[in-house]
């Protein structure tokens, strides 16, 4: 557990201004534990191995499918054959208030909630499969794909739709009937794993380590010392952390006052939950909201035309070796401070990380779909040579092309495996 490591607020490429973000990834080695603090869902499509959640050890294959929520810790811990997935991430705190707001389901007395942080691996029959990937497909068609650049359009009603189709995926995921065998390993994971669901769901209650250690029978200096060593955090640093992360999705996707924030994160008042956001942002709650709203309504005047042609130029010029970010602000009449905001909200990627890849995107279907060389490949999909499309491919993926085309499988949006 000494490596375990806390994933950072957008490593999983999602977007404050996404509430859901859709992917088709792959895995063939090996990972350290993560701490989430997004959730996601991962619907495993091809290969074979061991995946663990909260210390609790299960052999996935296809068919098999995991939900993470916030705070979880995970790792895969054997690839027998190179496992394919979807990873549907979503923004586990807006997806809890739309269901309050149902007046459905209330996350302290509700049995769906329960059934949630119950079952987080499960195999799924061929019907419950096709259903689900049928589901997840329709995220795709909805947010688009951040493998391969595929970015739809987005309405007024978006929002609400993926808010649906969480709920339908979910319930599809609980009504599935086919565990899969776990067994436990080191109770000392699991533990860590109760201690920060806690912490998470119940930093309204103003907690202290005096409170959370009496809640696990242990004293406030082995709770402490189990902390620092599993890790590496305090429980002051753990606590703040989780406030800030919470708060920032409630000032992004709710309507809540700052007041209601801060009492909603643990904050004795307001003016304290201002300080400590200040201390961390560098502005304040209010500050950090209208930016947020204002940033996106300034880059909403782009989701038509002008950023959907921008975007598009880039991907239809991504050959030009010549292509650059002075040629794109000069063709859009944009500074070059812009255009990079501008991909960077959208894809939190600068023009030059963007544009590499897209070309690496490009690159992966020829790996596999031809038998050309990579130097050819290399130049094919823009690159001056074949050791700055090397030096890219291996910062992206880390793997060399020469391997991924040796061991990697690759699923074209069709469905369709190459390789």
């Amino acid at each position: 557990m000494t490596n375990t490591r806390l994933e950072e607020k957008f490593e999983s490429h999602f977007d404050l201004s996404n509430l859901v973000t859709y992917e088709y990834e792959f895995a063939n080695s090996t990972t350290k534990p993560l701490i989430h603090q997004q959730a996601r869902f991962l619907l495993f499509t091809r290969g074979s191995g061991k995946f663990v959640l909260n210390s609790k050890e299960y052999k996935v294959k296809k068919n098999s499918i995991a939900l993470i929520i916030p705070w979880d810790i995970s790792e895969i811990k054997e690839v027998d054959q190179p496992l394919d997935f979807i990873k549907i991430v979503f923004n586990y705190s807006a997806f809890t208030q739309y269901l309050t707001q149902m007046e459905i389901f209330t996350e302290n007395n509700s049995a769906f909630y329960k059934e949630i942080k119950d079952n987080r691996v499960r195999y799924l029959n061929d019907l419950e499969f096709k259903s689900i990937l049928r589901t997840m497909k329709k995220f795709r068609a909805e947010v688009g794909d951040i493998s391969q650049y595929y970015t739809p359009n987005k309405d007024q009603f978006s929002r609400i739709y993926l808010l649906t189709l969480l709920v339908e995926l979910t319930i599809e995921y609980l009504r599935s009937k086919n565990y899969t065998d776990k067994s436990s390993s080191d109770q000392y994971q699991v533990n860590i794993n109760e201690i920060l669901s806690y912490m998470y769901s119940h930093l309204s209650e103003k907690l202290t380590l005096d409170k959370v250690s009496s809640v696990f029978f242990t004293s406030k200096s082995s709770l402490t010392k189990y902390l620092k060593e599993s890790i590496n955090y305090t429980f002051k640093e753990l606590l703040e952390d989780m406030k800030f992360s919470k708060s920032v999705d409630l000032l992004t996707y709710t309507s809540l006052s700052i007041k209601e924030i801060a009492n909603e994160v643990g904050y004795n008042d307001d003016s304290h939950f201002i300080n400590s956001f200040l201390q961390i942002e560098k502005v304040t709650p209010s500050e950090f909201r209208e930016d947020y709203l204002v940033t996106e309504n300034r880059l909403k005047l782009f989701q038509s035309d002008r950023k959907n042609d921008l975007i598009r130029y880039i991907e239809n010029n991504y050959t030009n070796k010549d292509l650059s970010i002075s040629m794109v602000s000069k063709k859009f009449n944009m500074n070059k401070a812009y255009v990079n905001k501008l991909l960077y909200f959208q894809f939190e990627k600068n023009f030059t990380e963007y544009l590499n890849y897209f070309r690496v995107t490009k690159a992966i279907e020829l790996l596999k779909s031809t038998d050309k060389a990579i130097e050819d490949i290399s130049y094919e999909v823009g690159f001056n040579n074949s050791r700055s499309f090397r030096r890219a491919f291996n910062q992206i993926l880390e793997i060399s092309p020469s391997e991924f085309r040796k061991n990697i499988k690759l699923q074209t949006s069709e469905g369709k495996i190459i390789g």
